[in-house]
């Protein structure tokens, strides 16, 4: 059952003799949102260029993952290829350093599912997981050692 329905329909369908309702009390964490003043013209380049700033940071451990939400394949790509760019531009080393890698995977549902499973398997103490992702990754699936979220705040609706 899900952990966001109402179950009275349920308890006044089944009887209170053979139903039980669990409410569990989940740990809130501390949430700190920035938002940008102005409409930006390329999200998607602005969303590599925060990826980066964020990873660059002294105060951001690199276990600490960051994953990005745009609205397609395309657009997920792009962001994939911007990112390994300034990464190479801002002198991080993806491949042969065992401090400041930045690893970047793409996440959306018609990957196929080898590739979707490293992006959210992966995991190595010396490296910064990015996943770019569609919305699959909001309500789908849970990716463990996420910190940073960047959301384009845009959506395909069909």
């Amino acid at each position: 059952m899900s952990a966001t329905i109402d179950p009275t329909p349920f308890l006044n369908f089944l009887g209170p003799d053979h139903t039980q309702v669990v409410y569990i009390e989940g740990r809130r964490h501390p949430i700190k949102i920035l938002n940008v003043s102005q409409s930006l013209t390329d999200y998607v380049a602005d969303a590599a260029s925060v990826c980066i700033r964020i990873h660059n940071s002294k105060n951001s451990p690199l276990d600490r993952g960051i994953l990005i939400f745009l609205t397609g394949e395309e657009e997920i790509m792009r962001c994939c290829s911007l990112i390994k760019q300034l990464s190479h531009s801002t002198n991080i080393d993806q491949i042969d350093s065992t401090k400041n890698r930045l690893v970047v995977f793409p996440l959306f549902s018609s990957l196929p599912q080898i590739q979707q499973l490293k992006a959210l398997n992966f995991c190595d103490n010396n490296a910064r997981k990015v996943i770019v992702s569609t919305n699959l990754a909001e309500t789908s699936i849970t990716i463990p050692g996420v910190r940073y979220v960047i959301d384009c705040g845009r959506a395909k609706i069909k």
